[in-house]
């Protein structure tokens, strides 16, 4: 399972994007499919919305589409809330991060993220 981290580094670049890259299509190319809260979207639409208003990231639409065309299997934040409420509690982490959290749990299935905020928080 990634989160919006793993995506937005492998298509903005920077520090560990060739391991995004390799992570996405490991995970999710060849036909495989990753599971992700339903927030993901939002997260990565804003990350890149963010890089493309501060450093004139050019390829946001391209990217966007991209996504649209991941293999993603979304869980719908309502059946995530209130597990992503007592993980935001427990790790003193912000919601977005805690949904990611609460899917892996449920799931039972790693996190793969490159947020060291998160790593941090939850380790």
């Amino acid at each position: 399972m990634i989160d919006a981290s793993v995506i937005v580094k492998a298509f903005v670049g920077g520090d560990a994007a060739e391991a995004c890259v390799a992570i996405l299509e490991s995970v999710i190319g060849h036909g495989g499919v990753s599971h992700a809260p339903g927030v993901i979207y939002y997260k990565v639409a804003g990350a890149l919305r963010r890089y493309e208003m501060r450093a004139g990231y050019a390829t946001m639409r391209d990217d966007i589409a991209t996504l649209e065309d991941l293999a993603l299997t979304t869980v719908p934040a309502r059946e995530l809330l209130l597990p992503a409420v007592e993980i935001a509690h427990r790790h003193a982490i912000g919601m977005s991060d805690a949904f990611y959290v609460a899917l892996s749990e449920r799931l039972r299935i790693p996190l793969i993220t490159v947020d060291r905020r998160l790593v941090a928080a939850c380790a």
